[in-house]
């Protein structure tokens, strides 16, 4: 349920790919600003990209010439002029340089509204200064009506390798089912080979016996070459058959010797 009046702005990790791409940043910015609050002004859309590191020339460029941190920082900057009164970000601080940090920190925290925010990064942690911290760890989630704890950061990098050390886990068991079953595949196969082999054995007396005959035919068709053709293609096909019995005859070997 949405509450009555709620203006949620969201960040997410892949919303700079999703910015019109063949437009100069100042302008995606400005048209994204004035479309939920016309009263924004060229002015403050240079001030809010200018807190993010993207000042001057770097404005004036087309979002497609920008690297993926600059084109978060195009969305961010959105974010800052657009009137919300509550914001959702993802790893809002990927790819952004020091300087850029701080100025998003400051800016997150002159805010007036609510901001959660998904991160990893310790130092901006720091710097946001959150009022609630949520731990996510174990499948589960952990809300404590507190800032960020040294003591926290320890505690997620603990489930992260319980997560990659049960990932590590699930694959061993799968390479060894797979192991397993492969190893009764063989099993089969290798007690069924003689018999197989047999069959080979008969089909390829068979068919070199069909190809010796097509030798003759092409010899006794004289200048015909219609029917040489003809007698060719046939003799292509029966000889294709040949090799992959003689493969499998070959495999079928190897294994009853291993």
């Amino acid at each position: 349920k949405v509450a009555e009046g709620l203006r949620m702005g969201v960040f997410t990790q892949d919303l700079a790919q999703e910015l019109p791409q063949d437009q100069p940043a100042i302008d995606v910015v400005m048209s994204a600003a004035q479309e939920a609050n016309p009263g924004v002004v060229q002015q403050d859309v240079r001030n809010a990209m200018g807190c993010l590191g993207l000042s001057g020339p770097k404005a004036l460029q087309e979002v497609w010439t920008l690297s993926g941190g600059e084109k978060a920082r195009v969305a961010l900057s959105v974010l800052m002029l657009v009137e919300n009164n509550a914001l959702l970000l993802d790893e809002p601080s990927n790819h952004l340089d020091r300087g850029t940090l701080d100025a998003l920190s400051e800016a997150l925290q002159r805010y007036k509204g609510t901001v959660a925010v998904v991160t990893h990064n310790k130092v901006f942690c720091e710097e946001f200064q959150p009022t609630h911290t949520c731990l996510v760890m174990d499948g589960k989630i952990q809300m404590f009506d507190r800032p960020v704890k040294e003591g926290d950061w320890a505690l997620i990098e603990a489930a992260e390798r319980r997560d990659l050390e049960a990932a590590a886990s699930q694959a061993q068991k799968m390479a060894q089912k797979a192991a397993k079953k492969l190893s009764f595949e063989d099993n089969k196969r290798r007690g069924n080979a003689p018999k197989r082999i047999q069959k080979i054995e008969a089909q390829v007396e068979k068919i070199e016996a069909e190809v010796a005959e097509i030798d003759g035919q092409m010899l006794n068709v004289g200048s015909d070459y219609g029917k040489v053709a003809e007698l060719e293609e046939k003799r292509g096909e029966k000889q294709a058959k040949l090799d992959a019995l003689y493969q499998e005859w070959e495999e079928l070997e190897e294994l009853l010797a291993s």
